[in-house]
């Protein structure tokens, strides 16, 4: 956000994980944002969910969860890149649209991490059904590869901001952009962004 949206730092805070050592994850998540709701928590809190099949499972738990209007549940928005993504399955091979089944955060990394040496992309494995949601949960290869790799390049572009226009940021624009939004949309039930 700082090398995107430098005007918007201020005006939100980050859960920092490592030092607070708090579990992540869906449903995770789900339990905080109810801890919130339960505590009467007056600041404005934005809960962000993949764009996955657990995102949405996530999101469906809270259907009957009473939230206050100061938080939100937002899934990550759906991504072009994701419309036709390579993914790997016990039938093989296949190009697909991933969004809303395997759109994890790193899926927003943009292409050029994305990509590896050859230009390919790096494929999306299918691991499980989910029953309530009926569809299948995805999940990028080597994440830990591409989260290397993002690292390097916030590293770069923060050494040479002339880089900043030569590097893919449309995943990451697309995601501060829901945060910006997350209370100017009409909620849901329990959420919005759906």
């Amino acid at each position: 956000m700082s090398l995107l949206k430098p005007h918007r730092v201020g005006y939100l805070t980050f859960m920092d994980f490592e030092r607070s050592n708090a579990a992540g994850g869906s449903s995770a998540l789900v339990a905080a944002v109810k801890a919130f709701a339960g505590a009467g928590i007056a600041n404005r809190v934005i809960g962000l969910l993949d764009n996955d099949t657990a995102g949405r499972a996530a999101l469906r738990t809270l259907e009957r969860t009473d939230l206050p209007d100061s938080i939100r549940v937002v899934l990550l928005p759906d991504l072009p890149l994701a419309h036709q993504y390579p993914t790997v399955g016990p039938s093989g091979r296949s190009i697909q649209d991933v969004n809303a089944k395997a759109g994890s955060i790193e899926l927003y990394f943009g292409a050029d991490v994305l990509r590896d040496e050859q230009g390919g992309l790096t494929p999306v494995e299918w691991h499980g059904f989910d029953a309530a949601v009926r569809a299948w949960q995805g999940e990028l290869r080597d994440k830990r590869l591409l989260q290397a790799r993002f690292a390097e390049k916030l590293s770069r572009a923060r050494a040479d901001s002339s880089l900043l226009s030569s590097l893919d940021w449309t995943g990451m624009e697309l995601v501060i952009d829901r945060l910006a939004r997350a209370f100017t949309e009409p909620a849901g039930p329990a959420t919005s962004g759906v």
